[in-house]
């Protein structure tokens, strides 16, 4: 039971990671976006930092966001399902990460609340949490 436990667990993990792009170092993720103000995703749909991004749905039981989430008072806080549907504008570029974990390109947003939301764009994406156009939508995001 407990080795069953254990294979999906892996599972999960490497699921959830396969969505990821992530770079070894730092200097790696600065080669692979040199620019701070535009961003190329796995799928070719290339984000500025003055785009308007559309939110799908959440991808949490409770319909929140997994990889859109602001730091509050030291707290850690999901986007709320209710903004599914709406649209928000992309503030900043940032790369995050550690060498444990490696490091991915944020994206900050203004969802016209007092405080700003960080995403993983490319976990985003793949969850369906961001909806990127048709031409570049992939059946991993596609309903």
């Amino acid at each position: 039971m407990k080795l069953l436990l254990v294979y999906l667990s892996l599972i999960l993990i490497s699921v959830s990671l396969f969505s990821q792009n992530y770079f070894i170092s730092e200097q790696d993720a600065l080669k692979a976006f040199p620019k701070k103000d535009v961003y190329k995703t796995k799928s070719g749909w290339i984000i500025s930092k003055v785009d308007t991004l559309h939110f799908g749905h959440g991808s949490l039981p409770d319909k929140s966001f997994s990889f859109i989430k602001a730091q509050i008072n030291g707290r850690t806080m999901s986007l709320p399902g209710s903004y599914s549907g709406r649209i928000a504008e992309i503030a900043n570029f940032y790369i995050l990460g550690n060498k444990q974990s490696g490091y991915y390109v944020s994206a900050r947003i203004k969802t016209g609340d007092p405080f700003r939301f960080n995403i993983d764009l490319e976990n985003a994406i793949a969850a369906g949490e961001i909806e990127p156009p048709e031409e570049f939508k992939t059946r991993t995001t596609s309903n």
